[in-house]
Parts: structure tokens; C-alpha cells; sequence
């Protein structure tokens, strides 16, 4: 009986999982995003009045995880979408991936 359930729970992984993957941002399209993204993240933080005494390499990495978070959460396609002005990012996905980010700091 441990078997089946092992194998149970090893397919319903297996097939959750296999849709996330597909939808996360890959290739050029990827770097492209994730370059802007950390280019305006890093600017933002840097300039924010409450973190003047952070360290830019803590910016750096919260900037980039972010960055990564959001792309691994959408398509090539929705991405391209959001670009052409036809889709935006949901504010609470950017306030997750904030949230997932500086407790992982």
C-alpha cells in the first residue's frame, strides 16, 4: 500500500509540476525581462530613502530574485503580451515575489 501511495503522490507531483514549467519565461525573452526588470528594481531600491545604509549587493540579489520569481511565474507569451500593452503584471504577484525575496535575505 506504501507503494501506491508513493506512486500516487509521485504522479500528482509530476503533473502539477509539468504545467509550471511550461509556463515559465525562457531563452532571450527571459534575459530581456529579467535585465529590465533588475535594472529598474535596482534603481527603485537604490534610491528608496530607507535603504541608504543597505548594501548594493543586497539590493543586487533581492533585484534579481524578484526578477526571476516573476518570470518563472509567466509565459513567453503573456510576457510578450504585458510588453505590447495588451496584459500588465498583477500588482500582488510583484508584492509576492517582494514579500518571497526579502525574507529570503
Amino acid at each position: 500500500m506504501k507503494i501506491a501511495c508513493s506512486f500516487f503522490s509521485t504522479i500528482c507531483f509530476l503533473v502539477c509540476l509539468i504545467p509550471q514549467v511550461s509556463a515559465q519565461m525562457h531563452g532571450e525573452d527571459r534575459k530581456t525581462y529579467v535585465a529590465s526588470h533588475y535594472k529598474s528594481c535596482f534603481k527603485t531600491q537604490r534610491n528608496a530613502p530607507q535603504n541608504t545604509s543597505v548594501d548594493s549587493a543586497v539590493i543586487k540579489e533581492y533585484c534579481l530574485c524578484t526578477a526571476n520569481y516573476v518570470a518563472d511565474s509567466m509565459s513567453n507569451e503573456r510576457a510578450k503580451n504585458i510588453y505590447d500593452g495588451y496584459d500588465r503584471i498583477n500588482p500582488s504577484l510583484t508584492q509576492m515575489a517582494g514579500r518571497y525575496c526579502a525574507n529570503r535575505l
